[in-house]
C-alpha cells in the first residue's frame, strides 16, 4: 500500500490531505474485513484472557505485506496507526525529495501555499526556507493577497532570514513576491534588509538588481542596505547589464540615496541602454537622473531617438517615470510631448492608464506648457466619474487640477465637481 503513496510526496502539490485520502481509499476497506474480537462496546476485564488464538486455517489469498500482520493483530486501531504512518512516511518522502534541490516555482502549483494558509503561529512548525519562498512566489504568480496565506509566509521568511538560512536567489525571491503582493511591511523589509546588506558580495548583480527594485518600488530606505549596494555597483558595474544598472539607479532615485560616485555611473548607463533599450529602463535612468538632479546628452539623444519611435512599447507607468523624469531635469520636446499625450489617449480608451499615472503624467505636460486637447477632454471625461475621484488620494487630485490649471483648462462641471470634492478633502492634503 505505501509504494502506492509515496508518489503523492515526490512532488510540489504534496498535502496531508493527499496523503490521508489515498490512505483511507487503501486501508478502509480492509479494515472493515477484519472481524470484531469482542463485541462493539465490550470492553476486556483487566486480568483477564486474551481469545484463545485461532485455529489454523487453509492457506488463502496472501494479505498486502505492510497492512496484514497489523489488521490480524489489531483490527481498525492498527488500521488507523498504519494510516497515521503512512502519512508520516508520505511526509519524510516529501521532505526528502525537496532537499535534493532548490523549488521550480510552476504557475498552478498551490498545494504548498494552501497548506500555509491553515498554519498557525502557535501550534503549526515554521516553513523551512525553500518552502516559505515557493508559497511566496506562487502566491504572487496567482494574485493571491490574502492575508491569512501571506501573514504566516511573511513571518517565516523573516525569521529565516534573520537567521541567515536563505539564499540570495531565495532573498530575491522573497522580496520579489511580497512586493508585487503588496504585503512588503515594515518588519519583512527590516529583516531581508539586514540579511541581504552583509552578504551582497554573495549575490549575483541581476539578483541584487531585482531585490533592490522591489526595496525601491516599496520606498524602503535602510541606509546600510543602500551603502552596501552602491559600494558592490562601484566595484561591479561593467558585469550589470543596462537593465540591472536601471533597476538599482533607479532604486537609489526613488529613496533619495545620493553618492557621488553613482553620477560617474550614470554616463555609462545611458551608453549602454544606447546598445540595448528598453522601455522601462529608459524611464527608470530618466526618473533617477531626476531625482539625483543629472542630465546627459547621450540618455537625452537616447530619449529623442527611442522614446518618441516606439512610445507604443511604454506602458503606464513606464510612461509617467519617463514624462516626469524628462520635466524634472528641464527636457523639452515637442514631438515626444505629443506621442507622450496621445499614447496616454490609448492608454485611457483601453482603461489601462491608473488615476495616479494620469495626473502624473498631465503635471509634467503641464511643467513643459504643452497642451493635447484629447488628453485634456479625456480628463475633464473621467473627472465627472465618482470612481474616478474615489480611487485619487488628495494629494494626487490636487496635482492633476493643479495641471489643467496650468494648461489652461481647468473649466467644465467635471472640475467644478473635482474642486468641490477637494475642498472638503482639505483637512486630509
Amino acid at each position: 500500500m505505501l509504494p502506492s503513496i509515496l508518489p503523492l510526496a515526490g512532488g510540489g502539490a504534496f498535502t496531508a490531505a493527499a496523503v490521508a485520502a489515498a490512505a483511507a481509499r487503501e486501508l478502509l476497506p480492509l479494515a472493515c474485513a477484519v472481524p470484531a474480537s469482542r463485541p462493539a462496546g465490550a470492553r476486556r476485564p483487566r486480568g483477564a484472557p486474551g481469545p484463545a488464538a485461532p485455529a489454523p486455517a487453509a492457506p488463502a489469498a496472501a494479505a498486502p505485506p505492510a497492512a496484514g500482520p497489523l489488521l490480524a493483530r489489531g483490527g481498525r486501531g492498527a488500521a488507523r496507526a498504519l494510516l497515521a504512518a503512512a502519512a508520516r512516511t508520505a511526509a519524510a518522502a516529501s521532505t526528502q525529495a525537496r532537499s535534493g534541490g532548490a523549488f521550480a516555482p510552476r504557475r498552478g502549483c498551490m498545494s504548498e501555499a494552501c497548506r500555509y494558509s491553515r498554519m498557525s503561529t502557535a501550534t503549526s512548525p515554521a516553513a523551512s526556507p525553500a518552502e516559505a519562498v515557493f508559497a511566496a512566489v506562487a502566491a504572487a504568480r496567482r494574485g493571491d493577497a490574502n492575508p491569512r496565506l501571506l501573514t504566516p509566509l511573511a513571518r517565516a521568511a523573516a525569521g529565516h532570514a534573520a537567521r541567515g538560512e536563505l539564499t540570495p536567489a531565495q532573498l530575491r525571491d522573497a522580496c520579489c513576491a511580497f512586493q508585487e503582493l503588496g504585503f512588503f511591511d515594515a518588519h519583512l523589509k527590516s529583516a531581508m534588509a539586514k540579511a541581504i546588506a552583509p552578504a551582497v558580495a554573495r549575490f549575483s548583480p541581476c539578483e541584487l538588481a531585482e531585490a533592490l527594485r522591489a526595496f525601491g518600488a516599496a520606498q524602503h530606505y535602510d541606509y546600510e542596505l543602500l551603502a552596501a549596494a552602491a559600494g558592490y555597483l562601484r566595484a561591479k558595474a561593467d558585469q550589470f547589464d543596462a537593465q540591472g544598472l536601471a533597476k538599482v539607479l533607479w532604486t537609489f532615485g526613488r529613496c533619495g540615496y545620493t553618492d557621488e560616485a553613482l553620477t560617474g555611473l550614470m554616463h555609462d548607463v545611458a551608453e549602454k541602454l544606447a546598445g540595448s533599450c528598453d522601455s522601462t529602463s529608459l524611464a527608470d535612468v530618466v526618473a533617477a537622473g531626476a531625482a539625483m538632479g543629472w542630465a546627459d546628452r547621450t540618455l537625452a539623444d537616447l530619449v529623442g531617438d527611442y522614446a518618441a519611435s516606439n512610445i507604443g512599447a511604454f506602458d503606464g507607468a513606464a510612461l509617467a517615470r519617463l514624462m516626469a523624469g524628462l520635466a524634472a531635469v528641464g527636457y523639452d520636446d515637442a514631438e515626444l510631448a505629443a506621442a507622450a499625450a496621445g499614447r496616454a489617449c490609448d492608454l485611457l480608451d483601453a482603461a489601462a492608464l491608473a488615476p495616479r499615472q494620469l495626473a502624473q503624467l498631465l503635471r509634467a505636460l503641464a511643467d513643459q506648457a504643452r497642451h493635447h486637447a484629447g488628453l485634456v477632454a479625456r480628463t475633464h471625461a473621467l473627472l465627472a466619474s465618482g470612481a474616478f475621484l474615489d480611487a485619487l488620494p488628495p494629494r494626487d487630485l490636487h496635482s492633476l487640477l493643479d495641471a489643467l490649471c496650468a494648461l489652461g483648462a481647468a473649466h467644465g462641471p467635471g472640475v467644478a465637481a473635482a474642486a468641490a470634492r477637494l475642498e472638503r478633502m482639505a483637512p486630509a492634503l
